[in-house]
């Protein structure tokens, strides 16, 4: 098993020219054979305006990218969060483009 945390940003994508949202994250990640599920905190913590625009992107589409200090990212799918214990993350392998969401 190999685990490490790093300092990340989640970014919610309204389309592909617009950013509507990006949070600092520090990443727990975890990997086991081929499972990619991590954990994340925010760091520093969010406001409470920060949260609630958190939770309301969450709640309009649960894909964000998530990006590392060196500019690479990877989609990941953000599982129902309860507003205070810590995100998980899984590894959404099969994104549809932002401008062909529901």
């Amino acid at each position: 098993m190999d685990d490490h945390t790093t300092p990340e940003t989640l970014e919610w994508w309204a389309n592909p020219s617009v950013c509507l949202g990006v949070f600092p994250v520090r990443v727990e990640r975890s990997t086991t054979g081929t499972s990619r599920r991590h954990s994340a905190v925010f760091a520093p913590e969010l406001s409470t305006a920060e949260r609630e625009e958190f939770g309301l992107l969450l709640e309009l589409d649960p894909f964000f990218e998530l990006r590392t200090a060196d500019g690479a990212g990877v989609w990941v799918e953000v599982e129902p969060w309860d507003g205070v214990g810590p995100l998980r993350l899984v590894v959404a392998h099969d994104v549809p483009r932002v401008d062909q969401r529901p």
